[in-house]
């Protein structure tokens, strides 16, 4: 993300770790969202395969398409719940961009203080590279079963856009701040946590678009498989 290697390690602290874990508190919404839409789906499919079988009508077929669909349904599921996940966290997504806004004031204040001149962006950057996204991307992949891994590149891409987009709205974010900016640079600050949510939810539409596309896709190779396998049953 940033050109300039800046090291915010003394930021780095327990207290801080525990302060964003507090904030990511999604362990009922991961199971509802992840678990449940690729569960029933696949339990439908199951259900009519078991049912073909049972009956003996086209046996092989029933099987192949049980199997089929179980394997449909657990990416639609996975993609539908993937979505549903992240648009559901958002909230708490919100609340760890605006903590990284939080640190980056309390660096630019404390580097512009001691004669060092940061600029925004370089800070920023620094901030989500080193302090908040090891954090997160950690806590994610720990606390989710099967997919944390995925969720956790996802967010990590989310973070990368999301402060493409702020720092481009960030008046002089490629500035270097003096002691005597940083009042100036503060009130931008504090401008844009109160414009996250709307940048959010945009870049979150966007980071979602083609598990959107895939979702759709794979619905309808369900449906398709699904009316195959009901066609064996009569």
């Amino acid at each position: 993300m940033t050109d300039k290697k800046l090291d915010l390690s003394q930021y780095r602290t327990n207290e801080l770790k525990e302060k964003i874990q507090g904030l990511l508190s999604f362990g009922q919404i991961a199971i509802r969202s992840l678990l449940l839409p690729p569960l029933f789906l696949s339990c439908i499919v199951f259900a009519l395969g078991i049912y073909a079988v049972s009956i003996d009508k086209s046996m092989t077929l029933a099987i192949v398409f049980m199997f089929l669909g179980l394997i449909l349904t657990m990416f639609t599921g996975l993609s539908w719940g993937i979505t549903l996940f992240l648009k559901r966290i958002n909230t708490e997504i919100v609340a760890i961009v605006d903590l990284s806004l939080e640190i980056t004031n309390t660096v630019i204040g404390d580097m512009a203080s001691q004669g060092t001149r940061p600029s925004f962006k370089d800070v920023f950057f620094a901030v989500l590279e080193q302090i908040v996204l090891p954090t997160v991307t950690a806590i994610i992949s720990s606390s989710i079963f099967f997919v944390g891994g995925i969720i956790a590149k996802l967010i990590e891409k989310y973070f990368g856009l999301l402060s493409q987009k702020l720092v481009k709205d960030m008046e002089d974010g490629d500035k270097e701040v003096t002691e005597k900016d940083f009042s100036k640079i503060q009130k931008q600050i504090e401008g844009i946590r109160s414009s996250v949510d709307k940048v959010s939810e945009k870049t979150m539409n966007t980071l979602l678009l083609p598990f959107r596309i895939w979702s759709k896709i794979s619905f309808v190779l369900t449906a398709v498989v699904l009316i195959l396998l009901g066609l064996l049953l009569f």
